[in-house]
């Protein structure tokens, strides 16, 4: 669960790991729709660092 800075958002993520393929596929609920994009753009930003994006 992540919670949106300031305010009562409240995100849920489920990320698949394909390790044979080295690749994952995220799901992003939200409470508040209009930050779940932003939120999932933020959230592959962090994945990518791991190289799993």
């Amino acid at each position: 669960y992540a919670q949106k800075d300031g305010a009562t958002a409240f995100f849920l993520v489920e990320c698949i790991v394909n390790t044979a393929s080295a690749k994952a596929q995220i799901k992003v609920k939200a409470d508040d729709g209009t930050a779940a994009e932003a939120f999932s753009t933020l959230f592959q930003s962090a994945l990518s660092k791991f190289g799993l994006s």
